[in-house]
């Protein structure tokens, strides 16, 4: 059954399948009518566009926090390079203050008390357990 709309672009009218309103397709394969595909062009676009702009946006909070963590980075580094020192330091100077430590805290400097004589006990107790040997 022919549709009553006749013939132009050498296609016979048809009927869109989006809107149904009759039109002549220029290439005869066509299923609905260019307002209707230009609109769906439109949206696609505007979606498109709308992607391209979030992804836009979180690369630059990518790049954000890729520069805050090479901060934070050189930072980390800062203060284990601090830390390091402070536990040479330290390392260096506990043997020597333990040693004044024990001196001072000596049962012979103190009447033989219990207190002083518990003390350092503790105190070569824990020079034993840093330095065996």
């Amino acid at each position: 059954m022919s549709k009553p709309w006749g013939n132009f672009y050498g296609h016979a009218a048809r009927e869109c399948d989006d809107c149904g309103r009759a039109f002549y397709p220029r290439q005869g394969w066509e299923r609905i009518c260019y307002p209707c595909w230009r609109a769906g062009k439109n949206a696609e676009e505007q979606e498109l566009s709308e992607q391209a702009g979030a992804l836009q946006k979180k690369a630059q909070e990518l790049r954000t926090l890729e520069g805050e963590l090479e901060q934070w980075g050189k930072e980390l580094i800062e203060w284990e390079h601090r830390l390091k020192l402070r536990e040479q330091h330290a390392a260096n100077e506990w043997p020597g203050m333990l040693m004044r430590l024990i001196k001072l805290a000596h049962p012979d400097r103190h009447d033989n008390s219990r207190e002083a004589n518990d003390v350092t006990r503790w105190l070569i107790d824990q020079r034993e357990r840093l330095h065996p040997g």
